[in-house]
């Protein structure tokens, strides 16, 4: 993940910031760098957050948000 928001996105201060996804066919497009790497971050492999409960892994903050209510709602089974 480092190389591709370094390398790929690049930055505004350096002058090489690129805000659009050229990942094989995906052209979507953002208005800031955090946007990009969120998106760009469905298409690689990269799990940077766990459940403590269950250990399940995340690549995105509201994804594992969500699955945290699902454990507060019910006995979860894993």
């Amino acid at each position: 993940m480092h190389h591709v928001s370094e390398e790929h996105i690049g930055r505004r201060s350096l002058g090489h910031l690129n805000l659009q996804c050229e990942w094989g066919d995906c052209r979507v497009s953002a208005r800031k760098r955090d946007h990009i790497i969120s998106h760009i971050r469905l298409h690689i492999p990269y799990w940077p957050l766990a459940c403590k409960l269950c250990g399940r892994m995340f690549k995105r903050n509201p994804a594992l948000k969500r699955h945290l209510r699902r454990h507060m709602e019910k006995p979860y089974s894993v």
